[in-house]
């Protein structure tokens, strides 16, 4: 049986997740604080010193000392592995945030058309964008990154068109983002050799 709340009960009340999440959180940042953990840390700096003074006066440090501190830093890399997942949820939750203000603020139109007149992003600007984010994310990225940084800069720039849904199930600028991606590898702004699903600008553009 699992100690969170179950899928039916967070889309009855959704409060019950924000609850379980602040659960998961306290009891991390409780083995942070761990006071066991501090003194280690307090031993841990004084075997330093020591093999440190050891080493200076041309001393051999006994093994013991050596097995000794190896063991207490395995122990302190704890709050390490906290803090990864702490950043972990940190960006889960800035996902989740996007994601919730883009289906409550911009709810998407199902295209029953074939034509439409109504004005889109345009191809230079989401080029500039394209290149822009892929400079962010460190000149390469999957394409699901690259429209997340894309829609952060642009935000309510987006055009009512850009965000209605086609029949396929693809938002609009989000279809259009990636034919402008396949001229930039033809244009060779772009690798055409990335793995699959990564968008990578070529050296001279980063």
């Amino acid at each position: 049986m699992s100690d969170g709340p179950d899928l039916r009960s967070c889309i009855e009340s959704p409060d019950l997740l924000i609850q379980f999440c602040h659960q998961v959180i306290d009891q991390l940042h409780s083995r942070q604080q761990d006071g066991k953990l501090i003194e280690l840390d307090k031993q841990n700096y004084e075997i330093s010193i020591t093999i440190k003074k050891l080493e200076k006066a041309g001393i051999p440090v006994p093994d013991e000392l050596h097995r000794l501190k190896t063991d207490l830093e395995a122990k302190l890399s704890i709050p390490d592995e906290v803090a990864d997942r702490l950043e972990l949820l940190v960006r889960g939750f800035e996902d989740l945030k996007r994601e919730i203000r883009f289906r409550t603020r911009r709810p998407s139109r199902v295209v029953t058309r074939n034509i439409s007149v109504e004005p889109t992003t345009s191809r230079e600007v989401l080029r500039e964008e394209i290149i822009r984010a892929l400079q962010i994310l460190g000149g390469a990225g999957h394409a699901k990154q690259v429209r997340d940084e894309i829609e952060k800069r642009l935000d309510e720039k987006l055009f009512p068109r850009d965000l209605e849904m086609l029949p396929e199930g693809t938002l609009v600028w989000h279809k259009n983002t990636r034919r402008e991606r396949g001229s930039m590898v033809k244009e060779g702004i772009l690798k055409k050799d990335s793995a699959y699903g990564v968008w990578e600008l070529n050296p001279e553009y980063e």
